[in-house]
């Protein structure tokens, strides 16, 4: 899936349950990832200059900022391999090299793997499903 960005990022911490703040490795910006919509994450730039990977959560909205200097940990890659193992014969659905981070929105269960090669996103829809079927109930009562 194509995310438009302004290079290599890395991801910093969670914000929330649907959102990643992020780091631009060359510019030395900071972005959230919004994970709501699992077909179409967006990113959305902060206009700080203030290092974000070191503030507090405030609530569900809010940060905690420190005048911190950043320090850079370069992430290890990793290949990952998507297999499904139902119904009695396993079969590799995909594989994804040089993966250098992922997150995994629980409620969903969708996972997101951010490689060399842009943002893979890995649906599990019964899971989706069910959320949906909550939050209708949720919202009806």
């Amino acid at each position: 899936m194509p995310l438009p960005a302004e290079g290599a990022f890395d991801f910093v911490r969670p914000l929330g349950e649907h959102a990643e703040l992020v780091y631009f490795r060359d510019s030395q910006k900071e972005a959230v990832l919004d994970l709501r919509k699992a077909k179409r994450p967006a990113l959305r730039m902060i206009s700080t200059v203030t290092d974000l990977g070191q503030a507090e959560s405030l609530g569900e909205s809010g940060l905690l900022v420190t005048d911190q200097p950043r320090n850079y940990v370069s992430a290890v890659a990793r290949d990952y391999q998507v297999i499904n193992v139902t119904p009695s014969d396993p079969v590799q659905l995909a594989a994804v090299k040089d993966v250098r981070h992922r997150v995994t929105n629980d409620e969903t269960g969708t996972t997101f793997l951010l490689s060399s090669n842009g943002l893979t996103v890995v649906r599990r829809l019964r899971i989706e499903n069910d959320h949906k079927i909550n939050q209708m109930q949720t919202e009806g009562n």
